[in-house]
């Protein structure tokens, strides 16, 4: 999940409290965003997404748009192919460009990066390939978008986040790319302070969530022997199969997350 709104980082300014993020203290601590690291890693990073708050050496987009007006905030929020211009314009100060595939604008930045951009500098997280839509307009636009989107790819992107090993050649052979620009990281939920602990909880239990490419028949099957509680979060365009799936009424709740998995 997204979230929805963003907070300032200058405290009470200009009427309205706001709050500021956790890695805000974090990056000014860090040193100035610009100079470049001793092992000449680019440091200055313009990021879009939730990432953008929780890693302390990103600046996030809000950073900029924060003091911009309501109104144009808001346009931001609905319109993809602004935020992706806004992205675009802003990003030719910085050496990197991290953003979420699939969020609200991505395709209108991968393709003014590709035609545009001077040299490579987007790292994309959260690189999945969505199949194409069922039907209707817009089964015809995804099967247009395809050959964009692998010449795009090939121009723009520098590094990709996958969520499994196995993507890595499988991605590379698809966008017809060096593997190399592909990389398993594994999930956000490793960032956590030095020496912390992960939570513990008595509670026992199983959460399936996923938006494409979910084998919710095997995931029903394995359930239907097995004592634990079962908690399903699918896709609008799942949401019948697994209903269908879920009439003995394995799974103690199915939700149905509503953020669409195209972006423009």
């Amino acid at each position: 999940m997204q979230p929805t709104g963003h907070a300032g980082r200058d405290g009470d300014r200009g009427g309205g409290s706001r709050l500021r993020r956790p890695a805000d203290d974090a990056r000014r601590e860090g040193g100035v965003i610009g100079k470049r690291s001793d092992v000449g890693m680019p440091s200055r990073v313009l990021a879009d997404g939730w990432y953008s708050w929780v890693i302390p050496s990103f600046c996030p987009l809000t950073d900029i748009t924060e003091r911009w007006p309501r109104c144009v905030q808001e346009w931001l929020g609905r319109l993809g192919p602004l935020r992706a211009l806004i992205l675009f314009l802003a990003s030719a100060r910085y050496d990197v460009l991290a953003v979420i595939r699939g969020d609200r604008g991505w395709r209108s930045l991968l393709l003014m990066r590709a035609l545009l951009g001077r040299r490579r500098k987007l790292v994309v997280l959260h690189f999945i390939d969505h199949p194409v839509r069922a039907g209707g307009i817009g089964n015809r636009v995804d099967r247009a978008w395809r050959p964009i989107d692998r010449w795009a790819t090939r121009r723009a992107v520098l590094r990709a986040q996958v969520l499994s090993s196995w993507e890595r050649e499988q991605y590379a052979e698809a966008f017809g790319v060096e593997s190399e620009r592909f990389c398993f990281i594994p999930f956000a939920w490793r960032m956590r302070a030095h020496g912390a602990s992960l939570p513990t909880s008595s509670s026992e239990g199983v959460i399936a969530a996923g938006r494409a490419f979910c084998d919710w028949p095997t995931l029903f099957e394995a359930a239907s022997s097995r004592p634990w509680p079962l908690l399903v979060v699918c896709a609008e365009h799942d949401r019948a199969l697994v209903e269908r799936l879920n009439e003995d009424r394995r799974a103690t709740s199915c939700l149905t997350s509503r953020t669409s998995t195209y972006a423009s």
